[in-house]
């Protein structure tokens, strides 16, 4: 897991530096504060993304999730458990 993270951080700096080398490649920018108000509206464009990502977030409590299989593991457990499958009751005047 410590890879794939570390993986997934190096990927997004490489994303940046090839950014900033096409921005500064490309140099339409005469002076310096241009492009630091470039990547300043990036910046932005990025934390508005992200707030919107935020804002339909649904927290999942893991506790549940645990709940959840375990019932199922039980469930199935006592399915495979039981050779028999259970029947329904019958009545006298069904007989």
């Amino acid at each position: 897991m410590k890879s794939v993270l570390q993986a997934g951080w190096l990927l997004t700096v490489a994303f940046g530096n090839f950014i900033v080398l096409i921005v500064a490649g490309a140099g339409p920018f005469s002076e310096q504060w241009a492009e630091y108000v470039l990547f300043a509206a990036l910046l932005l464009v990025v934390c508005i993304i992200f707030a919107i990502m935020a804002r339909f977030y649904t927290y999942v409590n893991p506790a549940e999730i645990d709940a959840q299989f375990d019932t199922d593991e039980k469930k199935k457990y006592l399915e495979q458990s039981n050779p028999h499958p259970k029947l329904d009751p019958v009545s006298q005047t069904e007989v």
